[in-house]
């Protein structure tokens, strides 16, 4: 039927009552899926090599693939950099090392319009367009992330 905060805490050698202190939920025994979940104690990135990288720190609703764009670099390139395993698993206020040699992309000021069709769900969604499903839910003002339908616009940030 999906994970709970107990078996997520148990896989990640934490508790229940941090995963749910770090990321303001109300009710632990609500989660829902696509929910991205901020795990307390995972381990830090490695030690940046010498010469030809940067220091980033990641902000809420970045994704490594919205981080490798604004760095003009690749997912597996700062996954390798960071010895990360799952692209999908970091945090707000993680440091990152971005290889350098890359100028920082600017950020595009015109909002992305995305017509839902039928069948898309907010978490693929997100991953097409490599955010996340709170930052849609954020940038929409949506009132349950469960619930949207084909025609429907969707400001993606």
């Amino acid at each position: 039927w999906g994970d709970t905060l107990e078996g997520i805490a148990i896989r990640f050698g934490t508790t229940v009552e941090a995963i749910v202190s770090l990321n303001n939920l109300t009710n632990k025994d609500f989660i829902y899926v696509g929910q991205r979940l901020k795990i307390p104690g995972q381990a830090q990135p490695a030690q940046p090599p010498a010469g030809g990288t940067m220091e980033y720190v990641v902000q809420g609703g970045d994704t490594l693939w919205s981080i490798a764009t604004r760095f003009n670099t690749t997912v597996e390139a700062i996954m390798a950099a960071n010895r990360i395993i799952n692209p999908n698993f970091i945090y707000v206020g993680q440091k990152l090392v971005i290889p350098q040699g890359m100028a920082p992309v600017a950020p595009t000021t015109q909002p992305r319009i995305h017509i839902v069709r039928w069948g898309e769900t907010l978490t693929s969604i997100a991953f097409r367009y490599g955010t996340t499903v709170e930052a849609i839910v954020r940038a929409n003002n949506l009132p349950n992330p469960n619930f949207i339908y084909a025609g429907q616009r969707l400001v993606i940030p």
